[in-house]
């Protein structure tokens, strides 16, 4: 097998090789840049079916949220980037407020961290969240520095960003 692997890496070698002596153009026109591209128009009412005052729930039964499995601040992460990426600048504007608000809440000043998980009830569930979700919401705020439109939201992002940062050198 020490053989076999070893033509199987000779073979791709030579494929690469020859790949950079001799480029093909077949395949360039294939690019979405290179033709029209109609992308069905964006719906947005499941999210904000997901959505109330405290942020996006984490999980739904059909087209229902899932009261019992709560929040998370992923998910509240995660919309919160869509809305600041989307180019209609007011569509979302009171979702962001309420993602960002979670975010916010999710900060824990004791722990340096992010907590993770919220019951409907709004109780957290752990002391501090997991590095990813942590990731996840300096992601969330990152975006919010270089994107929101809205000065209350940028600011908020850069100080809660600000606060993130430490224990991600520990990561």
């Amino acid at each position: 097998w020490k053989a076999v692997a070893g033509r199987y890496m000779e073979s791709f070698t030579r494929a690469r090789e020859n790949r950079r002596s001799m480029p093909r153009g077949a395949f360039g026109g294939w690019t979405l840049g290179r033709r029209a591209y109609n992308l069905p128009p964006l719906r947005l009412d499941h999210l904000v079916r997901m959505t109330d005052g405290t942020g996006i729930f984490q999980h739904a039964i059909f087209n229902v949220p899932n009261f019992h499995e709560g929040y998370c601040t992923d998910d509240n992460a995660r919309a919160f980037i869509l809305c600041n990426l989307l180019d209609e600048p007011n569509a979302l504007e009171p979702h962001a407020t309420s993602y960002l608000a979670f975010l916010a809440a999710a900060y824990d000043p004791e722990h340096v961290r992010f907590r993770n998980f919220m019951s409907h009830g709004r109780a957290w569930l752990e002391t501090f969240g997991s590095e990813d979700s942590h990731g996840r919401a300096m992601w969330a705020l990152g975006t919010g520095v270089a994107r929101a439109r809205n000065p209350g939201h940028q600011q908020l992002s850069v100080h809660l960003f600000e606060l993130g940062l430490p224990p991600v050198n520990d990561f």
